[in-house]
């Protein structure tokens, strides 16, 4: 009897520790959430034909390896710190000009908002993003997420981009590759 007593124990021990992992975010991140705000001395009818053109993004942000477009979903190769990522995206929503929602279909799991407000001759971008990072007791095992320090320079990246450009329109005009 001293022997299902002393199995019970560990069982209960091991739950417990399983539950406080997971309530730690240890054994299952939570979801975090990004946003970050950028000044662009440029139209937001230019800004947005350059953001709604992913497959030229490549050309302006340095960790965008390669943007392709299949049918309705965009595939996205990205080096951060070192490692390579891969995701495919689709758009759920988009206001000409003003807004485009996306969520990935691969890991690492996302989903963000870019929206854009114009005034007198200059946007102001807003990037929403959340994702879920893999869990720490994972380590090197799963990609770790989008990083933060990434993020902010992937739009300083763009920022300097469309801001630096000589003839900056037509990177607005560029032309979709064909399909």
């Amino acid at each position: 009897m001293s022997r299902n007593l002393f199995l019970m124990g560990v069982a209960a021990g091991a739950a417990g520790s399983v539950a406080g992992l997971w309530a730690s975010g240890m054994l299952y991140p939570r979801v975090r959430r990004v946003q970050r705000t950028i000044q662009l001395h440029r139209p937001a009818v230019e800004v947005f034909s350059a953001l709604a053109r992913v497959q030229n993004l490549p050309k302006l942000v340095r960790s965008v390896a390669s943007v392709g477009c299949r049918n309705d979903l965009s595939l996205w190769t990205a080096q951060i710190e070192g490692r390579h990522y891969h995701w495919d995206i689709e758009v759920v929503q988009v206001i000409p000009g003003q807004m485009i929602a996306w969520r990935a279909l691969t890991s690492p799991k996302h989903c963000g908002r870019i929206s854009l407000f114009s005034r007198n001759g200059s946007t102001t971008l807003l990037f929403e993003l959340e994702y879920l990072p893999a869990p720490p007791v994972l380590g090197a095992l799963a990609p770790r997420g989008l990083p933060e320090d990434a993020i902010d320079t992937a739009l300083r990246d763009f920022r300097n981009a469309i801001e630096s450009a000589p003839g900056w329109s037509s990177i607005a005009r560029w032309d979709s590759p064909a399909a």
